[in-house]
């Protein structure tokens, strides 16, 4: 913590070099006597001022430490994680539902609707993201308006291919692209980071695969919808136009 000076001797050749036999004056010594207790002093007082400095720097810090731990602070993805509730588990199996996969109606539509939580899945979590604010969306509903809007899209071209209006078809045509090229790509990382590793039936003599009818392990969607809800940070409703 000090500094550490050399201190050298002063004996008595140093002061009579003539002489070695006599003794030091009473007013030299007095000298040295007193020049030592200087020093020591110094010492001591910067030694006290040194400790006083750090109780004053360590009584003043630790508040501010603490009043930090109270405030929204910014987290990486896996500790985001930990505010995410246990979601239990359950065996599901794959079955075709012509409600979502029939033409576009209003029926379809609400099918589709119902899937999204009320707040479309965009959250409040007491922790500052990279854009200093404290909202969050799901990306398992991101996904969902993804493939609603693919799916939306394909009717739409199919309806575009039996008519007549070339130019509305153009300029419809070329917003699908545009949103289906991010919404395909999208869907096609969520798949890659969270793949269902169900194994799946092959028919070697018939060359067809078995995809509906099948355990599969889940996550409870349900659970996951509940809580979105709860921690909404609005109250729209249905799936996302963007």
């Amino acid at each position: 913590m000090f500094p550490n000076y050399p201190y050298k001797i002063i004996n008595e050749d140093d002061i009579h070099s003539t002489d070695s036999t006599q003794e030091i004056a009473p007013k030299e010594r007095l000298f040295h006597t007193s020049s030592f207790t200087q020093r020591s002093f110094v010492y001591y007082f910067l030694g006290s001022v040194v400790i006083i400095l750090s109780f004053i720097s360590g009584s003043l810090l630790h508040p501010i430490s603490l009043s930090s731990n109270n405030r929204p602070h910014s987290l990486n993805q896996d500790s985001l994680r930990e505010f995410i509730p246990y979601l239990s588990a359950e065996t599901r199996k794959f079955e075709f539902n012509r409600t979502f996969a029939n033409d576009p109606s209003e029926e379809v539509t609400r099918a589709w609707e119902s899937l999204i939580p009320k707040g479309q899945g965009v959250i409040r979590l007491p922790v500052r993201n990279e854009f200093n604010a404290e909202v969050y969306n799901i990306a398992g509903y991101h996904a969902l308006h993804c493939l609603y809007s693919v799916r939306e899209s394909f009717f739409a071209l199919h309806r575009m291919s039996m008519s007549n209006d070339t130019h509305n078809a153009a300029v419809s045509t070329a917003d699908m692209v545009r949103h289906g090229r991010h919404c395909i790509e999208y869907i096609r990382q969520s798949l890659m980071c969270n793949p269902d590793l169900t194994l799946e039936p092959f028919d070697t003599k018939r060359g067809k695969l078995k995809e509906w009818g099948i355990n599969r392990r889940c996550i409870n969607f349900g659970e996951l919808s509940d809580w979105a809800c709860e921690m909404r940070l609005g109250d729209n409703e249905g799936i996302a136009r963007r």
